[in-house]
């Protein structure tokens, strides 16, 4: 777990208000993306990491690789509803590829 205080200073209180705060989802992320900028695994590193990736929209198809640049890449087809999440993961940073395209997609971290 990354935190954001010095741990050698911080009380224990105040380190396990920090795990219980990730624990109960107190903070999720938003990417927007605008499709028309290409990009070639361009970096999102998330402040704190998240355990669930969801696509809310994709007017064009792009593609994901999670973590790791080497990961293998997943592909995002264009959609106008919510995809399946990818989830059970601990996501800390996404590279995201497109070709220039059109409109926005939407990714909701959790």
């Amino acid at each position: 777990m990354v935190f954001k205080m010095n741990e050698k200073t911080a009380s224990t209180t105040e380190i396990m208000v920090e795990m219980l705060r990730h624990l109960y989802v107190e903070d999720y992320s938003v990417i927007r993306l605008d499709l028309t900028k290409s990009r070639n695994n361009e970096e999102h590193e998330l402040e704190y990491p998240k355990r669930k990736l969801q696509i809310w929209k994709a007017d064009s198809n792009f593609s994901i690789r999670i973590n790791n640049i080497s990961n293998p890449e997943i592909p995002i087809p264009s959609t106008t509803t919510p995809l399946r999440p990818i989830d059970n993961i601990l996501i800390q940073r996404i590279f995201i590829t497109n070709t220039a395209g059109s409109g926005e997609a939407i990714i909701l971290l959790i």
